[in-house]
């Protein structure tokens, strides 16, 4: 439903009610109301008063509970509720978020590129907010765990850009008191190390005999990567030939290839895990290449 009738949202005048309209908009109908809304990336509900034609953008601070109360002649919109498979996009945008008249692009409720979220689609995660700035709580489907202690994370937050940040549902799995997640997203190092540590993790450190065939297990038993090469989290990028792992610790127990590491054309200073046929050794490698990763949460 777009609009909401005989009804509105309680705005006090004082912003210090966090919920409050930071923009009136004079002699509109009610869908050009709706279409100002849609374009402005601050707005996350409209009041409209019918006679006098008077549109109010509505936004509110993060933890403000927004009050519906019966109003004769008024309506009011949740832009959370509007589907956004009608609404065309718009290219030329200011920078507030509306779209410029001049955009030959521009149709009937055209809505700026960055101005808002689509729904999560993600197998993962489960919610439906659309508006920037919005929050919208983890809930793991089955098969998918929030990840443990320590990991601030417990919400994805609908950026300026359109896209949705991080979240706390990986699929991952328990081993002791660890929980391991074997991301196939084709990453440098660096974009795997800052991936694992925006979910308050960080690569696989493999310090023991014991997490050697722990890792190994991991990679046997899912599909897809005990046939390629996987990122962890050892490299000597701070000393060439000094080997640490992500908490800045020296190697010592280690795998290494026959001949490894080499920094073959001076330029190998990452550390991936080989695959299953070539026994999970370890090797050497450019940290500009794209491969596999794991990371590791305690």
């Amino acid at each position: 439903m777009f609009y909401h009738f005989s009804k509105w949202i309680k705005t006090p005048k004082s912003k210090d009610t966090g919920v409050y309209v930071f923009d009136w908009r004079l002699r509109l109908s009610v869908t050009q109301c709706m279409k100002v809304c849609n374009e402005t990336k601050a707005c996350q509900f409209f009041n409209y008063e019918s006679r006098p034609h008077l549109c109010g953008l509505i936004r509110t601070d993060e933890h403000s509970k927004v009050e519906v109360e019966q109003k004769p002649g008024y309506v009011y919109g949740n832009k959370s509720e509007w589907t956004k498979n009608d609404v065309s996009r718009c290219n030329d945008c200011d920078l507030t978020g509306r779209c410029n008249n001049n955009d030959l692009l521009s149709k009937k409720n055209e809505l700026c590129r960055n101005s808002g979220c689509e729904a999560p689609s993600s197998e993962d995660f489960l919610g439906n907010m659309f508006s920037t700035g919005s929050k919208i709580k983890s809930n793991c489907k089955d098969g998918y765990t929030k990840l443990p202690i320590g990991l601030t994370i417990d919400h994805q937050t609908c950026a300026e850009n359109g896209s949705w940040g991080p979240h706390a549902c990986l699929k991952t799995k328990q081993y002791g008191e660890s929980y391991y997640y074997l991301n196939p997203a084709m990453y440098t190092w660096n974009k795997a190390k800052a991936f694992c540590e925006s979910y308050g993790g960080h690569l696989m450190d493999i310090t023991t005999e014991e997490k050697q065939s722990l890792v190994e297990t991991l990679l046997i038993s899912a599909p897809g990567f005990n046939d390629r090469s996987t990122w962890i989290g050892g490299n000597d990028i701070d000393e060439e030939g000094v080997w640490r792992w992500s908490d800045s610790s020296l190697i010592k127990f280690s795998k290494w290839r026959d001949g490894n590491p080499n920094n073959w054309a001076g330029e190998e200073d990452c550390l991936q895990i080989s695959s299953m046929i070539q026994n999970f050794v370890w090797n050497d490698s450019g940290c500009f290449n794209a491969l596999a990763s794991i990371c590791e949460f305690q």
